[in-house]
């Protein structure tokens, strides 16, 4: 592998094409960032922020807003499979591209790891009588086998799984909204008091803001 990496760029490298993915981008595209990944960051998020939860989200999605055009440049430049190792080895050297591709094969290793473990640990507290290490395992059964079936069915499932996040958010939002107007929390629909920075909080922010671009877009905004 490491030979082969640092080879020449071989101009017959596989390129992009329409899949079973293109008809419906938007959609998949919000399936992939997961409307509900900020669920289980938000009261930790919330206590270490200091109430400022929300700009730790506006300075996360700005700094992610600059991968996200520079990903799109790159795919114009280069409309080559590979993403990140593609374009790394492509303007800077095979080499980089070899080590960016072995760091994204990480990232899809860890995070199947970090959900299955977040399944076991919620499914746990709501279930206590089932043991964490069947949820766990029952879980990664179900994506392995899920993903063995092909992208048809997986990308049928996704759709139909974030219809259902959706309408987790609906819920939530169905009860927060009458809770805070009866006086819950700060007892206000809109308030700018958590985009307020604090000087004291700038250090504090920093930490927190790792965590939520963590969180929110799943170690990426674009897609791989």
């Amino acid at each position: 592998l490491f030979a082969s990496a640092c080879n020449e760029h071989h101009p017959a490298h596989p390129r992009i094409t329409k899949g079973a993915l293109t008809d419906r981008p938007a959609l998949l595209r919000i399936a992939f960032v997961g409307p509900t990944a900020p669920y289980t960051f938000f009261g930790l998020g919330s206590e270490k922020s200091q109430g400022h939860l929300a700009l730790v989200y506006v300075i996360a999605t700005v700094a992610m807003m600059f991968t996200a055009i520079s990903y799109g440049r790159m795919a114009s430049a280069h409309p080559q499979a590979g993403s990140v190792y593609s374009y790394a080895s492509a303007e800077l050297h095979p080499l980089a591209g070899f080590f960016a591709g072995w760091s994204m094969i990480l990232d899809y290793v860890f995070l199947p790891i970090i959900s299955v473990i977040i399944i076991g640990t919620t499914m746990t507290r709501l279930v206590p009588a089932v043991p964490y290490a069947a949820w766990a395992a029952g879980s990664a059964l179900a994506t392995t086998l899920l993903n063995l079936r092909g992208i048809v069915v997986t990308t049928r499932f996704t759709i139909v799984y974030t219809a259902l996040l959706a309408l987790s958010v609906a819920w939530y939002c169905a009860l927060a909204i009458p809770a805070l107007l009866r006086g819950a929390g700060q007892g206000e629909l809109w308030s700018l008091s958590p985009l307020a920075m604090k000087l004291g909080l700038a250090w504090t922010l920093l930490g927190v803001i790792h965590l939520a671009v963590l969180t929110r877009g799943k170690f990426k905004l674009a897609p791989a």
